[in-house]
């Protein structure tokens, strides 16, 4: 299936969000308030960027990946719970580190099965950085900014016009 121009790699990412069963969202945060999105994990994006030249344009989009990090609490609280989760990866009593480790994992092969299928029209440039972040408001969540750069071709290539 071809995936052509900025709607392409919106529709990439929403089919990496689709298949690993994550929330979808794009957009201004401004425009979905984290509040109104109740399922997580979760995928926001929102182009940053546009840089045109004369046979590629390349997109940097901004993605957030994030799930709700999780409390460990009961009957082992005056235990050391650090050293009686961590073979869970939790940690300090919560899963933030297990969080991070599933999202970069899961997000970054998908990221490259996608990246092999779709090499004619949207190439995935590297490195990848991802920034891990956490964030307490109702909820506490835990996940990674990334900004990702894919090449597609330029509109000057593909829609070209007859110019004045």
């Amino acid at each position: 299936m071809s995936k052509h121009g900025i709607g392409g790699v919106f529709a990439v990412l929403k089919e990496i969000a689709t298949e690993l069963g994550w929330n979808y969202s794009h957009g201004n945060l401004t425009e979905v308030a984290l509040k109104a999105v109740q399922v997580y994990p979760l995928q926001h994006c929102s182009i940053s960027t546009i840089a045109v030249q004369d046979q590629i344009s390349t997109v940097t989009v901004n993605v957030m990946v994030a799930d709700i990090v999780n409390f460990l609490k009961g009957e082992n609280e005056q235990d050391n719970l650090v050293n009686l989760y961590s073979e869970l990866g939790y940690t300090e009593n919560s899963n933030y580190a297990h969080i991070l480790e599933d999202l970069y994992m899961r997000f970054s092969l998908k990221l490259r099965e996608k990246s092999l299928a779709y090499n004619e029209d949207i190439r995935l440039v590297r490195p990848i950085s991802m920034n891990p972040f956490i964030e307490a408001d109702a909820d506490v969540l835990a996940g990674f900014t990334v900004d990702l750069q894919f090449e597609i071709r330029s509109p000057w290539v593909t829609d070209c016009y007859n110019e004045v």
